[in-house]
């Protein structure tokens, strides 16, 4: 199982690439969705890594809808903030429980900051 079954196109922002330093501040991920064009308003995302949620309200202005997913603690806090997301606590790298959500998204936009290697959660591109 891969994430073709999940979306069209995965997204591994740059800042990503560059310092887990600058995935915690939100600063740099406001910078990095107004440059880049990762998300538009015809996308459906699926976040994975949402955390406290401050991205999740970034894709949220620029797409047609947004779920994001978390398995830790910070989830509770980002739901209280940000009421009008739709907020999933699950395993991101968990294929199978992400397609029982039943919602088809042609984007997955990766937001992990250390707690696992990135390649761990994009091996598995195909189908």
């Amino acid at each position: 199982m891969g994430w073709g079954q999940v979306a069209q196109r995965i997204v591994i922002p740059e800042r990503l690439k560059i310092c887990a330093f600058c995935v915690r501040m939100s600063f740099c991920a406001h910078f990095c969705l107004r440059r880049d064009n990762y998300v538009s308003d015809q996308d459906t995302v699926l976040e994975i890594g949402c955390a406290w949620g401050t991205t999740s309200n970034l894709l949220y202005k620029r797409g047609k809808y947004v779920v994001a997913i978390d398995k830790g603690k910070s989830l509770a806090l980002a739901k209280k903030e940000y009421s009008h997301i739709h907020f999933e606590q699950l395993d991101g790298f968990d294929i199978s429980a992400v397609l029982r959500l039943g919602i088809k998204f042609n984007t997955v936009y990766f937001d992990i900051s250390g707690c696992r290697k990135i390649t761990m959660g994009t091996s598995n591109f195909g189908a």
